[in-house]
């Protein structure tokens, strides 16, 4: 009796199947698969226009139209050489005077650099701050250190103990690809 009940259901099932299908067929709607490569159609172009949107932000620094662009990147340039030069003294300092003074060597225990830079309003908002840190990557090559804002000075970080965020990844790899 039981196998005779599995029948009459999987009968029904496929009827009300074929009666769905038809009813589909009728309405005129594209099929699932259709509607799939359309939606399929407008990710794609929505990614590249992110892609897009994301080299024209890169493009300012890289060729900047302005500059106001111009002198914040020759800011952090010299910002950043002054930061070498600290770090030089540093080690030049623990150098030198390690062998009087032991494991009482003054050093300099951080390294905040003033500049209008850092006090930018486009830098500490919105996406600028790490177009123009891609840009010192990509273009100084410089990839040891990373530049950061933090209370309105300019401080360098370790590339390797310091995290990019999930855009600023993207940022880079999108212009590693471009």
């Amino acid at each position: 009796m039981s196998d005779n009940n599995s029948k009459i259901n999987s009968m029904d099932a496929f009827s009300a199947f074929r009666k769905k299908m038809e009813r589909f067929i009728a309405s005129g709607q594209e099929s699932p698969k259709k509607q799939k490569s359309a939606l399929q159609t407008i990710i794609n172009e929505s990614e590249e226009e992110h892609r897009q949107r994301i080299l024209k932000g890169y493009q300012q620094f890289l060729t900047p139209k302005d500059s106001e662009t111009s002198l914040d990147e020759l800011s952090l340039i010299a910002s950043h050489k002054l930061y070498l030069a600290a770090q030089e003294l540093n080690a030049s300092s623990q150098k030198e005077n390690a062998s009087r003074l032991g494991s009482g060597v003054p050093l300099l225990a951080s390294i905040e650099i003033n500049t209008p830079l850092a006090k930018k309003d486009r830098y500490q908002h919105g996406n600028d701050l790490y177009y123009l840190r891609t840009w010192f990557f990509y273009e100084q090559q410089v990839s040891d250190v990373i530049p950061v804002m933090e209370n309105g000075k300019l401080i360098f970080l370790s590339a390797e103990t310091f995290s990019l965020s999930p855009l600023e990844k993207e940022i880079r790899a999108i212009v590693a690809k471009a």
